[in-house]
């Protein structure tokens, strides 16, 4: 049997018995068994693709398309992103560019899920008449202020394309729409359980894995 493939049926093994482990006190903290149930079977679907796939493009495809099914019957988004945060480690390839440009940004799976899962459930907050709009809040402004500083910082230290790309794009992907979405979407302790829960099932299933 192929090492990776030997390497796959180790991880499942592990995952399978974490997620079983932690199911209880998983539906204790106010997870449904029907949602526990979609977000362990979509960590599983995310695994199997990465280490199946033999092609990072047929991964991300296959992904984008789990994830975009998914994401229509979840309605915590958040929670989400987080279940399947650490399915397999963020290695990035280059999306060709175009006009003289070499590449226009790095991608792997944690951005792709932030343009699947967040950016969508970040226009329906934004369209929601009782969300509070961004800027109000000193959060807000003082992350603005930051991220500005460093946009600033890098323009002696980039050229104006990287700059762009880490300064504005990867800005907004890797920091504001993950704050914006856990900002507006946290609005009870059962929705903060729900996400904390989430974010911790798969944090133990790879400690499961490292160690």
């Amino acid at each position: 049997m192929p090492e990776h493939l030997k390497a796959l049926a180790v991880i499942l093994v592990l995952a399978a018995g974490v997620f079983a482990f932690v199911k209880a006190p998983a539906l204790g903290a106010g997870t449904s068994p029907g949602t526990f149930n979609l977000r362990r079977n979509t960590w599983f679907a995310v695994t199997l693709l990465a280490f199946l796939a033999h092609n990072f493009w047929i991964f991300m495809a296959g992904a984008t398309a789990v994830l975009l099914f998914v994401a229509a019957k979840e309605k915590h988004k958040l929670a989400l992103f987080f279940a399947v945060l650490f399915a397999v480690p963020p290695l990035a390839m280059e999306i060709p560019g175009v006009a003289g440009i070499r590449y226009l940004f790095d991608i792997h799976h944690i951005r792709l899920l932030a343009l699947v899962v967040l950016l969508p459930a970040a226009f329906a907050l934004a369209m929601q008449p009782d969300t509070e709009r961004f800027g109000r809040r000193w959060p807000d402004r003082l992350l603005l202020l930051y991220l500005a500083l460093q946009f600033v910082l890098s323009l002696s230290a980039n050229s104006t394309t990287n700059t762009l790309r880490h300064g504005l794009f990867y800005a907004f992907i890797d920091v504001l729409l993950p704050y914006y979405v856990a900002s507006r979407s946290l609005t009870s302790i059962g929705a903060f359980r729900d996400a904390l829960m989430a974010f911790v099932v798969p944090a133990l299933v790879l400690a499961a894995r490292v160690g």
